[in-house]
């Protein structure tokens, strides 16, 4: 009778094929609500790490504008500061213009069409746009 129950035991340890599918369903919920929250989350951090960057890149050449009149042609060869990039982004500073614009573009995986351009104008606020996946994040 021992023997018997013993066996009996052993025929029963283990999860049903119902129930594994039962947590794989689960599983899968879970990941399809959490994986585009936290694609979201790094999207807006990287282009908080762009406006940055713009920022102060505007920033010198504001000051720039303030202490001579005029928008440095290059931000460099005033001095004001070197534009360095990130390992995401790389940054630009066009003042070929009356109103310069600052732009920063995606590098490695944001490669391609993601860019956020500020344009600078003398006594008013900057403007900000954005492409690719930085369009949401930037604007009016």
């Amino acid at each position: 009778m021992l023997k018997d129950t013993r066996n009996v035991l052993r025929e029963q340890r283990g999860f049903t094929l119902v129930e594994l599918m039962v947590v794989l369903i689960v599983i899968a919920v879970l990941a399809a609500v959490a994986v585009p929250l936290y694609t979201g989350y790094v999207n807006q951090a990287r282009a908080n790490e762009a406006v940055q960057g713009i920022g102060a890149i505007a920033q010198a050449a504001e000051s720039r504008r303030a202490a001579i009149g005029t928008y440095p042609g290059t931000l460099t060869v005033a001095n004001y500061i070197t534009v360095a990039g990130t390992a995401n982004f790389a940054y630009a500073y066009d003042g070929s213009g009356a109103n310069p614009t600052v732009t920063a573009t995606g590098q490695n995986d944001l490669a391609g069409t993601d860019t956020i351009v500020c344009t600078l104008r003398a006594g008013q606020k900057p403007l900000w746009s954005g492409t690719g996946t930085f369009a949401e994040f930037v604007g009016p």
